[in-house]
């Protein structure tokens, strides 16, 4: 696991003094489910790295996905790249 990426969440939150809880919610998960992707122990998901990057605690231009998360996206069916593509356009625009 990228623990890089994961400590830098976890900055992002203190420096901006957000809770757990607030994160979790801008997220779209549990709270105990954050907390396991803060502390690495939840793999950052596509899905999760978009939601980190429309909504600012990731900037786009600042990560080198983790060969993980590029294994993932191979794995993924066509349609679901598609969606993930479309979504990165939005945000480079």
């Amino acid at each position: 696991m990228d623990k890089a990426l994961h400590t830098r969440i976890k900055s992002y939150r203190r420096s901006h003094k957000l809770s757990q809880g607030h994160m979790a919610n801008i997220l779209s998960m549990s709270q105990p489910s954050y907390s396991m992707l803060e502390n690495g122990k939840r793999d950052i998901t596509p899905t999760i790295m978009s939601d980190l990057i429309e909504n600012g605690i990731i900037p786009s231009d600042a990560i080198d996905l983790p060969e993980r998360i590029k294994e993932q996206v191979d794995a993924m069916n066509v349609n679901d790249q598609e969606m993930l593509f479309q979504i990165a356009q939005r945000m480079m625009r």
